[in-house]
């Protein structure tokens, strides 16, 4: 419904079809991550809001289709809050995600959320928490 819906002030047309270029490039960098983590790493998807796949391929092309499509953030969250979550990570540049997962988690103090600005950031707190 609408009422689940946020609307960001946003740099570029992300989670729209316009970013259809990009997902050509970042797919190298997907299977990378992914292949790592998978099977080590419990993932929710944002386009289905549900378990992410034990397959790694499957993964890869949910997360390549964030890109192009919309999310549904609340919800994931949701299904991780009620698994007992306790860390969430941000994938890329994350200051407009952040701030809704922070309002989302307003009454879950115990919830720390990672950001990744970078590759390397990235590994190293995926490091951290495996």
């Amino acid at each position: 419904s609408m009422e689940d819906v946020s609307t960001l002030p946003v740099s570029g047309p992300w989670h729209s079809p316009l970013m259809g270029e990009a997902v050509a490039e970042l797919r190298p960098l997907a299977e990378s991550i992914i292949e790592d983590a998978c099977g080590t790493t419990a993932r929710v998807s944002n386009e289905t809001a549900e378990r992410g796949p034990r397959d790694a391929l499957r993964t890869i092309e949910l997360v390549l289709g964030q890109l192009t499509r919309p999310m549904r953030l609340h919800e994931g969250l949701e299904l991780l809050l009620s698994e007992g979550v306790s860390d969430v990570v941000v994938l890329g540049p994350h200051r407009a995600l952040r701030h809704i997962l922070n309002r989302h988690l307003e009454d879950h103090p115990t919830v720390q959320v990672h950001g990744s600005a970078t590759i390397e950031d990235l590994r190293t707190v995926v490091r951290k928490l495996t």
